[in-house]
């Protein structure tokens, strides 16, 4: 319901589209961004290139899900 709600409120302020990022190991939510229409556009290699040197030992080897949602369906990204 929230990404909905984010989708619907982006809709009603007039974006075109819509980005957002994940890890690989959130498996339920890159499922669940898919199944409501979010396109994966990218990934990265390591968190630490997002996030910086100081990451968590526990999210080493992490990537980064990138996803993308057009709302608006003539738009370019």
């Amino acid at each position: 319901m929230l990404v909905e709600a984010f989708i619907g409120e982006s809709k009603r302020l007039g974006f075109s589209w819509v980005y957002l990022e994940t890890t690989d190991a959130q498996q339920d939510a890159v499922r669940l961004y898919q199944k409501i229409g979010f396109k994966k556009v990218g990934e990265t290699g390591d968190i630490s290139q997002v996030i910086g040197p100081y990451v968590p030992n526990d999210l080493h080897g992490l990537k980064v899900v990138k996803f993308i949602f057009k709302i608006d369906e003539k738009a370019s990204t």
